[in-house]
Parts: structure tokens; sequence; C-alpha cells
């Protein structure tokens, strides 16, 4: 499996997902399932919602969740299984955006708390 961990702040105004900036992992398969855990800490937003979910290399957005974390820092987790992958170098990527441009998503608000991806090939 393949590990990648921060403690930096993130944040986006961006009603598309965005990357969650140094917090993805590659890894070469022998092809079979790919299983995502991720946690976010230090979410928060103020009059809006933020939406975390994965992504696998350039594919569509998955497992996205909603969460509206006003003013007190929460913590978003996601389990997802990708099945029949090919055998080849793969990328899984933390991505967040929120639902009203006027407004700001953080992940790891104030640099108080930690996020951590682990992926895993599961045959």
């Amino acid at each position: 499996g393949t590990f990648d961990s921060i403690t930096t702040e993130v944040s986006t105004s961006s009603t598309s997902y965005v990357d969650v900036t140094n917090l993805a992992v590659t890894l070469t398969t022998t092809g079979g399932d790919l299983v995502a855990w991720l946690s976010l800490g230090g979410c928060e937003v103020t009059g809006s919602a933020i939406v975390s979910a994965l992504q696998l290399d350039s594919d569509a957005e998955v497992d996205d969740k909603a969460s509206q974390p006003n003013g007190l820092p929460a913590e978003i987790s996601h389990v997802y299984r990708w099945t029949s992958v090919s055998s080849a170098a793969h990328t899984i990527k933390a991505r967040i955006k929120q639902t009203n441009g006027e407004q700001t998503a953080y992940v790891c608000r104030s640099n108080m708390s930690s996020s951590t991806l682990l992926v895993m090939e599961v045959t």
C-alpha cells in the first residue's frame, strides 16, 4: 500500500473540485481492486457546504460527501473500493470543493490537525 499525510492548511473558494494539495498517492498495480481510506481533518466552512471526494487518475470523482462544519472544524472520512483496475501506475487524489463561490472551505484549518490518504491493492 501507499500512504500520504498533510498537516498544512488547504483552502478553496471553488465550486468545482480541486486537489487537496500534497494529498495524493501513486502506486503500480498488478491488476485487481484498489481500496482507499481518506481522513480529512480540520474541515471547516462558513455559510455553505464542503464537498469531498476521491479521484482515480483522471476519472470522475467518487464517494462524494457534503458536510457543513460551520465554525467548528470536523473530520470527514471516506472508504472506497475500485474494482477491476488495470495493471499500471495509478494516482489517487483527495479532492474538495464548496457550494457557495463567495465562501471558503478548509482542510487542516489553521494547521491544527492532519489529513491522511492510504491506498492498497486488493487481489
